[in-house]
């Protein structure tokens, strides 16, 4: 594999964008994301058809699995990420060599530490009777050590600015675990689907071999740099993933497979949506890292606040309820095999907002070196979801309370994290406030739509609709400045 070919100009890229600049990226970059998140959630849907709720429950299960290996690098790709951006922000050519310095010791940790955790999954597999998990242990250890070096070179590319390129690779990658999980899994069923997991990620990590450094090096001040970022964060990350998976896993613990893959269906319904504040953050994260060292952490910090986190937090849950309420009606016609998980996914959909709300805002925690209050607050997240999610199958509430737990967790970090950055402004409560109340909002009156109207039918969830629509005025007046902040930077 080759180092990336030479960069443009550093002064050029390393500049700080407009607002209106950033838009347009927002815009282009939503189109290609749109289409790699389509088709991950297309994957997701066509599975659970394909193999029913018991494998697909099974399928989510290694798709855990999965989403903790990528811990073994302790957050050294993040590292990485805010090395990369800064170093370039200063434009020299000894920031420039220090960059590709910190990429290629970033890979010989990434490497070594993934290779350790395949021959842990290895030995487990030898250890399992269940022939359906060996297989699963066998595609973690031929796999992990795949997606982690995708994770190193895309992560570089992001950090490089390399917006276009990295979009391609991710629709490339969507589309190669698409067909070859898919198409195994129609030939083979779940034993299928897994195999296509890992010819998958072979064919991702082939398309990237050439956008980053893969000649291994080490140097000691470099990890160092690398992990004074990526410990906190690589310890908030078990906790976002514990958390993010700590209800599925109590599902599966009560409810047993089909339990869950009944509860995974409705989540993969609410991934799409969770989609979008990825795409903003991947788009603005160099701004903000990079302005935050050259003008300083306030001004760096009120600008985020008001170009992107608020407008965020007050235009996104109004357009998930619509989605909620048009969901329902839209399964009892195309899958009512699924239907039991529509009064989940109706209230789960919201997870999006929370978990985007505190992932942008999460960037700015990062920019002014408060990283490791993260943690703490993942961690208080973690402990609701759990009792919440066992409190609900002990009283027998139903799926749809579980996934409110999830909901108020995510919610809990957003508010933690609005708190952070918001010291950083004038009158913190106030922003709090301001940016949580359409969230709430929102939520309770798709909870009380459900409780006012059939929103199976189509008649039902159409007037749940309408009402949704009309209740939503007292928020016309925050949505109309958000709008207009929005529309400051595309235009």
């Amino acid at each position: 594999m080759s180092a990336p070919t030479a960069l443009s100009d550093a002064s050029d890229e390393n500049r700080t964008e407009t607002p209106r600049g950033r838009g347009r990226k927002i815009l282009l970059y939503a189109a290609t994301r749109g289409t790699t998140e389509g088709m991950r959630s297309l994957r997701g849907l066509a599975l659970a058809i394909v193999l029913g709720p018991r494998s697909f429950g099974v399928w989510t299960l290694f798709r855990i699995i999965m989403r903790y290996t990528t811990l073994a690098g302790l957050g050294v790709p993040r590292g990485l990420e805010l090395e990369v951006v800064q170093e370039r922000a200063m434009g020299t050519e000894q920031a420039m060599a220090r960059a590709h310095e910190s990429a290629r010791t970033a890979l010989t940790f990434i490497a070594l530490t993934s290779a350790a955790v395949a021959v842990v999954a290895l030995g487990a597999s030898f250890v399992v009777s269940d022939a359906t998990w060996r297989i699963a242990l066998l595609a973690v250890a031929l796999g992990v050590v795949l997606e982690e070096l995708w994770i190193y070179a895309t992560t570089y590319l992001r950090a490089l600015r390399e917006l276009r390129r990295y979009a391609l690779l991710e629709i490339a990658s969507a589309a190669l675990h698409l067909v070859f999980a898919v198409g195994l899994a129609l030939a083979f069923g779940l034993r299928g689907a897994i195999a296509g997991f890992v010819v998958g990620a072979l064919a991702s990590l082939w398309t990237v071999r050439n956008v980053a450094p893969f000649r291994p090096a080490m140097s000691r001040e470099r990890l160092r740099r690398l992990l004074s970022v990526g410990v906190p964060l690589a310890l908030s990350s078990t906790l976002t993933i514990a958390l993010g998976t700590a209800d599925r896993l109590v599902v599966a613990a009560y409810g047993g497979a089909a339990m869950l893959g009944l509860y995974a269906f409705g989540v993969s319904i609410a991934g799409l949506a969770a989609s979008l504040a990825w795409i903003i953050r991947i788009v603005i994260f160099p701004d903000v890292y990079g302005s935050t060292r050259i003008a300083g952490a306030a001004p760096a910090m009120r600008e985020h606040l008001d170009r992107t986190v608020l407008p965020f937090a007050t235009l996104f849950p109004p357009l998930l309820g619509v989605l909620a309420l048009v969901m329902e009606p839209s399964l009892a016609i195309a899958m009512p095999r699924y239907l039991p998980a529509a009064a989940a996914a109706r209230v789960f959909i919201f997870v999006a907002a929370a978990t985007g709300f505190a992932a942008l805002g999460a960037i700015g925690v990062v920019a002014v070196g408060k990283q490791r209050l993260i943690p703490l607050l993942s961690a208080l997240a973690l402990a609701i979801n759990l009792a919440c999610s066992m409190l609900a199958f002990r009283l027998g509430l139903g799926l749809a309370v579980v996934a409110g737990g999830a909901v108020l967790a995510q919610s809990t970090i957003a508010t933690g994290v609005l708190a952070i950055v918001g010291t950083q402004a004038e009158r913190p409560l106030a922003l709090i406030a301001k940016g949580m109340l359409p969230l709430v909002w929102c939520i309770a009156l798709v909870v009380l739509m459900g409780r006012l109207y059939d929103t199976r039918s189509v008649t039902g969830g159409a007037e749940s609709l309408a009402t949704y629509v009309l209740l939503l005025l007292p928020l016309a007046p925050l949505m109309l400045r958000a709008l207009r902040s929005a529309r400051g930077q595309t235009e």
